[in-house]
């Protein structure tokens, strides 16, 4: 089945209209209010021609609807393409069969040759040379590594890339919500303009320039500012550690029930 638009006015109806299903192809990990955010900011800086990078693909869920919109015409993918990798809440997450190679072939199932405007690089975004990114993107989504270190890194390679206009927006902001401070102070003590704002789910957006502020308001879905998102995300964090702890407490003692049932059989047989 084919998910390309017909044409670039079906696409932005649908767009406007923030219609969930152009997720629906390739599975991906954001909620329904992620997603709507990432279709507000595809919706805020979408023009013909726009380019689009994300740092951390995985499957490709949060790019096929770029791949799908008619205006994108270049698409920029980078990861590193680790079978672990560390994570704010303590401890490693582990992504099975993460390839380019499965990702593309995904991808293609859906939208065809179409996927030929996705440029990919199995590296850190540190390796990768700007003159490689162009055009420049007009939307950068980070949602890589998810430690504070990581965070300020990518960011700092998102602004090599980024053209003047473009948002910069993290994935579990909630989660790495050090990192991305760590990036505002940045940009405090560089002494340059910008405005940023958490959007609806946990994604949090940064604009720079002297337009910043009007750039953030044109996103069309409801925004928590700075000073609140700052003050309620370290115990959204604590509390996602406390999950995961339990989480993985309570899959130890299955494993354990498990392995007690077996060797019990085998005494019995």
């Amino acid at each position: 089945m084919n998910f390309v638009p017909k044409n670039s006015v079906e696409f932005e109806k649908r767009l406007q209209q923030a219609d969930l299903s152009l997720f629906d192809p390739i599975t991906t990990s954001a909620t329904t209010d992620d997603r709507r955010s990432l279709l507000a900011l595809q919706a805020a800086i979408r023009r013909p021609d726009y380019a689009y990078l994300e740092i951390g693909s995985e499957r490709g869920g949060s790019l096929q609807t770029h791949l799908a919109d008619p205006w994108c015409t270049a698409i920029f993918s980078i990861d590193l393409r680790v079978s672990s990798v560390p994570d704010a809440r303590g401890t490693g997450f582990v992504y099975h069969d993460n390839t380019t190679a499965h990702m593309i072939a995904d991808l293609t199932k859906y939208y065809g040759n179409v996927v030929d405007k996705i440029l990919t690089f199995d590296h850190r975004a540190a390796e990768v040379s700007t003159v490689k990114i162009t055009p420049p993107p007009h939307l950068i989504f980070i949602d890589g590594e998810h430690t504070r270190k990581a965070v300020t890194t990518d960011f700092a390679d998102a602004r090599r890339f980024a053209s003047p206009e473009a948002l910069i927006a993290f994935h579990d902001a909630q989660l790495v919500h050090l990192g991305i401070k760590d990036c505002l102070q940045t940009l405090e003590q560089e002494g340059l303009p910008f405005h940023s704002a958490c959007l609806a789910g946990a994604v949090y957006v940064i604009a720079i320039g002297p337009d910043a502020r009007e750039r953030i308001e044109k996103i069309q879905i409801e925004h928590t500012p700075p000073d609140i998102f700052f003050r309620h995300a370290p115990a959204y964090l604590r509390n996602q550690k406390r999950q995961l702890r339990r989480q993985r407490r309570q899959l130890r003692y299955q494993k354990l029930r498990l392995l007690l049932r077996r060797i019990r059989q085998k005494l019995l047989t």
